[in-house]
């Protein structure tokens, strides 16, 4: 079903942790672009840096502004860390319909020297 006794599900996803810029060098996240299917829920997204367990949160988009699929960029908080080697990405949704991410893009700057870790 898509409600627990009436009370909405909370369902999330949570991605692998990706290299951009290779392990070797640090990346400088700029934005996110994601494309959705359209669903009456909102998409709350967060991120990891080089595997640690704090959360930074992004913006929250409502994935019923356009019918069909949803093309949309949200940025990396410039008050967050958004610098790193590797970056990991959770989805998440508090509700009773259907939602699915079809595709993301990350735009980076990479560092230009390698990392002396």
């Amino acid at each position: 079903g898509y409600s627990d006794d009436g009370v909405a599900i909370t369902s999330y996803f949570k991605t692998k942790d990706y290299a951009p810029g290779g392990l070797d060098y640090r990346s400088i996240f700029k934005s996110l672009y994601l494309t959705t299917i359209n669903s009456a829920e909102t998409l709350n997204t967060s991120y990891f840096i080089d595997g640690t367990a704090a959360e930074y949160s992004m913006a929250a988009y409502a994935m019923n502004l356009k019918s069909g699929f949803n093309n949309f960029k949200l940025p990396f908080a410039s008050n967050f860390l958004s610098q790193g080697q590797t970056v990991a990405f959770k989805f998440s949704v508090t509700g009773t319909t259907n939602w699915r991410i079809l595709n993301g893009n990350i735009y980076f700057d990479p560092d230009k020297t390698p990392n002396e870790n």
